[in-house]
């Protein structure tokens, strides 16, 4: 007994030395890691594959995309496959993941009674609640804001409201369109009459951002010290620029013969990447961004 008991430790100590080693191989060739941001594509311009549809926005960890290809998806930013959230019969738009990546805020509305509203889902997907509903005044883009109390968002191309993601009486803040937060919170970035404009929160007069005419729909970068955003070409909203949110040079972000369209860009959480539908080849593809920022 004394001899098998011996035995025993003795395999468990080289079983364990074994795993110890495994685990120190791997994780010095990276086949181990911590960093949930660490997806990395191949080469970029890319074109994620296995999904195509407008109005992609990041998770907050960087991992996933969620998107409209007439209903509700989310696909991981190396493709694969594509995860349906929600199909029903309202067409939606405008997805923005909470700040802690469980939910996803989205519009959507009935064509044929012009009903719609303002609806929120958790980000695996079932029935979704909704924030209000009312008669249908055009688009309505929604923005978290970064504690995930309240929610900015446009309606048609005037007006400017905030109201508490779980509902309530909305508030006015100002006129114009496709609104984002700004990562302290304290400030909302927006468009109007093809420039670009940044309001305090709590309500004000809002300030035109140098040198950003002309502009639609707007990103920030992680840190919100850069903002990029769609630019017409002719007649067309069909290239991304970026430049410093206190002014500056533009720089083109979609290279190539790539056109852009259906709505926002988004910039990536690690900042590397701003998210853009590109009409041909269709689909969502991720392009170097210009800048990463203070991480911090």
């Amino acid at each position: 007994m004394l001899e098998l008991s011996f035995i025993s430790r003795l395999e468990v100590l080289i079983t364990v030395s074994i795993i110890t080693a495994v685990i120190f191989i791997l994780s010095c060739n990276g086949g181990i890691t911590d960093d949930s941001n660490s997806d990395t594509v191949p080469e970029t311009p890319w074109l994620i594959p296995g999904g195509g549809g407008r109005h992609p926005d990041f998770s907050p960890d960087g991992t996933e995309i969620a998107y409209i290809y007439d209903d509700l998806y989310t696909i991981p930013i190396l493709g694969v496959e594509p995860k349906l959230l929600r199909k029903d019969n309202l067409t939606k738009g405008y997805p923005d993941w909470s700040p802690d990546g469980a939910k996803i805020a989205y519009s959507g509305y009935d064509g044929s009674i012009c009903y719609g509203g303002l609806y929120i889902i958790s980000s695996e997907g079932g029935e979704p609640t909704a924030v209000f509903e009312d008669s249908y005044l055009g688009d309505l883009i929604p923005s978290w804001s970064p504690d995930g109390e309240k929610i900015v968002y446009s309606v048609g191309l005037f007006e400017i409201y905030i109201i508490p993601s779980t509902g309530g009486e909305p508030t006015f803040l100002c006129g114009g369109h496709e609104p984002v937060w700004t990562r302290d919170g304290k400030n909302i970035i927006f468009s109007s009459g093809n420039a670009l404009y940044m309001v305090p929160a709590t309500g004000g007069t809002p300030e035109e951002i140098e040198g950003s005419k002309p502009a639609r729909d707007p990103t920030l970068s992680p840190d919100s010290s850069w903002v990029a955003f769609r630019v017409p070409a002719g007649s067309e909203y069909d290239n991304i620029f970026a430049m410093p949110l206190a002014g500056g040079d533009k720089i083109k972000v979609n290279t190539g013969d790539h056109d852009a369209l259906w709505g926002q860009p988004d910039w990536s959480p690690n900042g590397k990447y701003i998210a853009v539908t590109i009409s041909e080849p269709y689909g969502i593809w991720l392009f170097d961004a210009p800048y990463t920022g203070d991480l911090r």
